[in-house]
């Protein structure tokens, strides 16, 4: 399925290529990111275009799309941030995860990146209902997609466990007005 880059006024979704890793490797290495996922900074350059790469092939199943884009910030000519959307077309779910440059935090950068995302998703595919799975922890990211009209649904108890200790899991829905 082709994407496209989507543009909205300052904020630009770009899919994502393996040539982004360039721009947003130094923003990658913030340790901020990663407190509350179960994932490192890359180590190299070179490790982000891998990812990157094998993000752009997109899913291997039929029944799944994957949608991944660079946030690109036009006013200041620089990349903030990734956006990921995966696609279950049998079920009409589609999950989201975001990385956002902490030196972008609280000026609303990723909300309306994926306000954008999730009414581009809606034009593309119809009606389907969004998920977010959110460290409990994690308040920034819960107001975020609160913000949104998302709404708590579940919790997961030892949803995942690194860094040395147990993660529980808040799931966070907007469920479709069919």
């Amino acid at each position: 399925m082709k994407k496209n880059n989507i543009n909205d006024n300052d904020i630009i979704l770009e899919d994502l290529q393996p040539s982004h890793a360039i721009h947003l490797y130094e923003m990658m290495q913030d340790d901020r990111i990663y407190t509350y996922i179960p994932e490192n900074a890359p180590a190299a350059v070179e490790t982000l275009k891998e990812k990157y790469k094998m993000f752009s092939k997109g899913s291997l199943r039929k029944e799944e799309v994957w949608l991944n884009y660079a946030i690109y910030l036009s006013s200041e000519k620089l990349y903030i941030g990734t956006l990921q959307a995966t696609v279950q077309l049998d079920k009409r779910i589609i999950s989201i995860a975001y990385i956002l440059d902490p030196k972008k935090w609280g000026a609303g950068y990723a909300k309306k990146a994926l306000s954008i995302m999730l009414q581009n998703s809606k034009e593309q595919f119809g009606h389907f209902d969004y998920y977010a799975y959110i460290d409990t922890r994690n308040e920034r990211s819960i107001n975020l997609v609160k913000s949104l009209g998302f709404k708590c649904v579940e919790y997961i108890e030892n949803a995942d466990y690194f860094k040395g200790s147990s993660s529980n899991e808040f799931v966070y829905a907007k469920i479709s007005n069919k």
